[in-house]
């Protein structure tokens, strides 16, 4: 099974035809404050745009020692502190500090490109599967208890009421793969039946933890690594192997004099973003 986070409208432009011809069998995690309601959008493609039009040389965003922006690697590097500095605050906080930066660095339009709810009824009615991303694209584990059920349960409730599928599983892809064991039994206790990206490898049927299913991210590998990852021994190892990347990355951080704050446990460092 395939799967696309997000909802971005390029997946029914370019991905869900060649799935489509194929008979291959998809689902969409669509985070359902998104569709129908036009807004600045995603907050990871606003930072990037900002940085890319920014003529600043450097930016002191709260929190953070100040953060040069002469070249290429310089916008990089300040992506890359700026993403996991924001992951790391709860997701009200996150949003306004986001805001305050993105504001100092250049003014951004909308880059909302997530597909309404007709487009989303029409790719169901053609067999693709559209499930929850969550409903404001919030870190799982960044959010209250009373807040992380709210998000929970609008989102279950949107996917039902605007797709009106009685074949349609409650589903749910983790933002961020940010997971632990209190948001799984919130999930649980929220109605969802499965719930994906808590973690990177290959997964077993039956399930061990269905609120905790594994994926297995594509990026641009070559054919033939992408094939070797999809070997259980391969994906254990390599699962191994970025745990204590992302462990080393942290004791550089921390060596460094804090450079920016450790992504929490079960994030991951970068968008399926």
């Amino acid at each position: 099974m395939l799967t696309f986070d997000d909802g971005y409208r390029d997946f029914a432009e370019h991905a869900w035809p060649i799935l489509r011809r194929a008979g291959l069998p998809a689902v969409l995690f669509v985070p359902t404050a998104f569709p129908d309601r036009p807004g600045p959008g995603f907050w990871w493609d606003r930072l990037h745009s900002a940085l890319r039009r920014t003529d600043q040389k450097f930016v002191d965003p709260p929190g953070l020692a100040r953060i040069p922006l002469a070249d290429v690697p310089d916008l990089r590097r300040a992506h890359r502190v700026l993403r996991t500095y924001a992951k790391s605050l709860p997701h009200d906080q996150a949003m306004f500090w986001l805001d305050s930066v993105i504001e100092k660095l250049s003014e951004v339009p909308s880059l909302h490109r997530v597909l309404g709810w007709d487009a989303l009824r029409r790719l169901t009615r053609q067999g693709l599967s559209v499930c929850s991303h969550g409903h404001l694209h919030a870190l799982c584990t960044r959010l209250a208890g009373g807040a992380l059920a709210e998000d929970l349960a609008t989102s279950k409730r949107l996917i039902e009421s605007e797709l009106s599928d009685p074949n349609q599983v409650a589903a749910l892809a983790y933002p961020a793969s940010a997971t632990d064991a209190a948001v799984q039994r919130a999930v649980g206790n929220a109605g969802y039946a499965i719930a994906f990206g808590g973690g990177r490898g290959v997964d077993s049927i039956p399930l061990g933890d269905p609120t905790n299913v594994l994926r297995m991210p594509v990026h641009r590998y070559g054919e033939g690594l992408f094939r070797a990852q999809l070997r259980p021994t391969v994906s254990r190892v390599g699962r191994l192997w970025m745990e204590g990347r992302d462990r080393m990355r942290a004791i550089g951080r921390s060596s460094a004099g804090g450079e920016s704050t450790r992504a929490p446990s079960g994030e991951s460092s970068a968008k399926d973003m």
